[in-house]
């Protein structure tokens, strides 16, 4: 009798660590902080190497252009290059509960569509569009393509991230 009561307490207390060294960092956006405010900032540090005639993310270009249903998403931001000669990209999403992966897709989706619009036609978008990248905070999705070509677009990206992460805490 003694020796199943041992077993059963061995693998609940297993199962009790193991949980405990499975669980992840509760990711948290900052305090009053919208993802326009996240947006705004990038804007401001990148100047004029920010966004090429930059065209606000609505509904409509957040479905016909980024191929998100508006109805997955609880909140977006961002800006795109309204100029073909452009691969200037930078998009802010809080995905809903559970929906994360397929925004992720769909924007690292876009920029695989931009990266190849720009693979036979000009060098420096396509350095920008390389360099880009989707990075995944919790619920909250980013499509990071600016920079400047010429200085090296993966810095300025680097930059864009750092400004994305001083606004949330884990």
């Amino acid at each position: 009798m003694k020796r199943p009561v041992a077993m059963f307490l061995a693998i609940i207390m297993l199962l009790t660590v193991a949980s405990g060294c499975t669980t992840k960092k509760q990711v948290v956006i900052k305090k009053d902080t919208t993802l326009q405010n996240i947006v705004d900032k990038v804007a401001e540090e990148f100047g004029d190497f920010y966004v090429q005639m930059p065209s606000k993310l609505d509904a409509t270009t957040l479905k016909d252009l980024f191929n998100i249903d508006p109805a997955i998403v609880d909140e977006y931001a961002g800006d795109f290059a309204m100029t073909m000669t452009s691969a200037d990209n930078f998009v802010a999403i809080k995905a809903k509960e559970g929906k994360v992966e397929e925004v992720k897709q769909a924007l690292e989706n876009r920029r695989a569509q931009v990266q190849q619009t720009f693979e036979q036609y000009l060098p420096g978008p396509l350095q920008v569009a390389k360099a880009g990248k989707v990075i995944v905070k919790g619920n909250y999705v980013f499509l990071i393509m600016i920079g400047n070509p010429e200085k090296g677009p993966e810095k300025d990206v680097a930059r864009a991230e750092e400004i994305i992460n001083s606004y949330f805490s884990e």
